[in-house]
């Protein structure tokens, strides 16, 4: 028998915020160095953009 999937997977929260922008390369740059925000995941197309990508922000505590 296989194991329930998690419908939150582990490191990822009940709320997870999705935007889109016109230049992920550049909105990355600003959310590290505006927030400190570590860039987990990226994909990119076939042109090279950002097609997804994942952030994690530290969470003052």
């Amino acid at each position: 028998m296989s194991k329930a999937t998690r419908a939150i997977p582990d490191g990822y929260y009940s709320i997870t915020p999705y935007i889109t922008v016109h230049d992920g390369h550049a909105a990355l740059d600003f959310y590290q160095r505006a927030f400190g925000a570590t860039v987990v995941l990226t994909m990119p197309d076939e042109a090279g953009k950002i097609a997804h990508a994942e952030i994690q922000l530290a969470i003052p505590g």
